[in-house]
């Protein structure tokens, strides 16, 4: 083997190691970039019922590195810490879109693309009523952060745990990722 030909060989084997490398960073998820979920929770006493309480919950992503994510969905669970003292769950009301009661789940507000129109003047204007048809699902550039919302309504005296759950594919590769947030809401002391 001359040296010329070494050198094409030893070219040949470091495209081809290069090539397999970034394929299985592909592969393993290397491309899907960093995102961070943050959820905060405050309790607020209802003053129209007696014994309940709305508890809001505030879920915060933040896009780091990579490519653009789609977010496909995002849901938030509220249920009760298991323990003595728990209420009767077939004497709480039907769960509702706003306020939803514990012990079910929502998706989390804004987590949609809404539609919109074109009002005179070729003013773009925001139908808050209406999904987009053509694109309901929305992007989360690099470095870009979003903010959701869900508000329950709970027994005043439990302390709960708060899930959210956001689901999203990445743009540089097909796979889905899960990111997952919880936190525990006690219930509100009688001198606050």
């Amino acid at each position: 083997m001359t040296l010329a030909n070494a050198k094409d060989v030893g070219q040949i084997v470091a495209w081809f190691s290069a090539a397999v490398f970034f394929l299985y960073k592909l592969i393993s998820g290397y491309l899907i970039g960093s995102t961070s979920l943050r959820v905060t929770c405050s309790r607020t006493a209802v003053r129209s019922r007696a014994g309940r309480d709305y508890l809001c919950i505030i879920a915060i992503v933040k896009r780091g590195a990579g490519s653009t994510l789609v977010l496909h969905n995002a849901r938030a669970r509220v249920t009760y810490v298991q323990g003595q003292g728990l209420p009767d769950l077939r004497t709480i009301p039907e769960a509702k879109w706003v306020p939803a009661v514990a012990e079910s789940e929502t998706d989390l507000i804004a987590a949609v693309r809404l539609s919109s129109g074109t009002a005179p003047g070729k003013v773009l204007k925001v139908k808050f009523d209406q999904v987009s048809s053509e694109a309901p699902l929305l992007n989360l550039a690099p470095s870009d952060e979003m903010q959701f919302a869900a508000v329950y309504e709970v027994d005043q005296s439990l302390p709960c745990v708060v899930e959210v759950t956001i689901l999203g594919k990445s743009w540089a590769t097909w796979k889905r990722s899960q990111w997952r947030a919880s936190d525990i809401s006690l219930p509100i002391s009688p001198e606050q």
